[in-house]
């Protein structure tokens, strides 16, 4: 188990079975593209027991709050040290950036974000596209049930 990465996990609820460590920045023209693709599966992530966590990159307190204050998933603290910590270990080098963990700490996914945007652009929405995501990094399978009140057909 990682414990640099188990750190992530004291800023969620604890019961996820997967980690999504969202690399971000206020000054980054590439996350402002990226991060409502991204805030479009959030919400369907919780069925899949997946969470999101910014491990944010701005330098300085005050934009490092004013963006937090965008976000809707928990967002690490400016002055929590394994913040900066994690982005050398998991060698991230460019913004944005999302990685996926398993609740013991192991790697799942690095490339998070292409598998986001890949997802959106070849479901139904993101609907589909978080499960297409969880499938892929292991949080659901091909043939989950489905709520059969729900259906059309």
């Amino acid at each position: 188990m990682d414990t640099l990465i188990q750190q992530v996990r004291k800023y969620t609820i604890g019961n996820e079975n997967i980690v999504a460590i969202y690399f971000s920045a206020s000054y980054c023209k590439w996350c402002t593209t990226f991060t409502p693709q991204l805030r479009s599966v959030y919400p369907y992530f919780n069925e899949y027991g997946i969470e999101i966590v910014l491990a944010g990159s701005d330098k300085t307190e005050d934009s490092y709050a004013e963006y937090a204050n965008q976000q809707i998933w928990p967002v690490m603290s400016f002055d929590d040290s394994s913040r900066m910590e994690l982005r050398k270990h998991l060698n991230i080098k460019t913004i944005p950036a999302l990685v996926f963990v398993s609740a013991d700490g192991q790697l799942i996914d690095m490339n998070g974000r292409n598998l986001v945007v890949k997802a959106l652009e070849e479901s139904y929405g993101p609907i589909d596209a978080a499960k297409a995501i969880a499938i892929e990094v292991g949080a659901a399978t091909h043939n989950m049930d489905y709520d059969s009140d729900d259906s059309d057909f």
